[in-house]
């Protein structure tokens, strides 16, 4: 337990970018349409907004209702596909955890190197698969619980 609890401790502090403020009129343009997780909905396809080269997938959690104080976490596998060929690869970008657990969050994703050649010199198309978890596995999330999230790809 001890183990889990550091491990999803230094997630949070690795990938949670604390001295964001809540995104303004002036930041929410580069943030594309959001798309909604919940415990009856858990998986969503976002076509991240791309802003230079795809090196970091920015992950922001924009509002957050859950009033029981769930521990929840979001898995992120990035897609991308080939126009011509149809080709597709998927990419684990990993796994970030919303703490405090009712505060909006911003994350910031690295991109593999292979999927950066992808989606630059291969000129494919991207797309964030998310999936809302249980940040402790065994738990399963109850209702009412609602994350509005949204991605882009940015340069480190």
């Amino acid at each position: 337990m001890a183990v889990a609890v550091a491990a999803l401790a230094t997630a949070v502090l690795v990938g949670c970018d604390a001295g964001t403020s809540p995104p303004s009129a002036t930041t929410t343009s580069a943030v594309p349409a959001p798309a909604v997780l919940t415990p009856s909905a858990p998986e969503v396809e976002v076509v991240p907004e791309r802003g230079g080269a795809p090196e970091v997938l920015e992950l922001r959690v924009v509002s957050i209702v859950n009033p029981a104080g769930q521990g929840v976490s979001v898995g992120v596998v990035l897609e991308t596909v080939a126009g011509d060929d149809g080709g597709q690869s998927e990419y684990d970008l990993g796994r970030v955890s919303v703490f405090p657990p009712d505060r909006p969050s911003n994350f910031a994703l690295r991109v593999p190197e292979a999927a950066v050649r992808d989606l630059t010199e291969g000129g494919r198309q991207a797309t964030a698969v998310l999936h809302l978890d249980p940040a402790s596995a065994g738990r399963p999330l109850d209702e009412p619980l609602r994350l509005v999230v949204a991605a882009r790809l940015r340069p480190a």
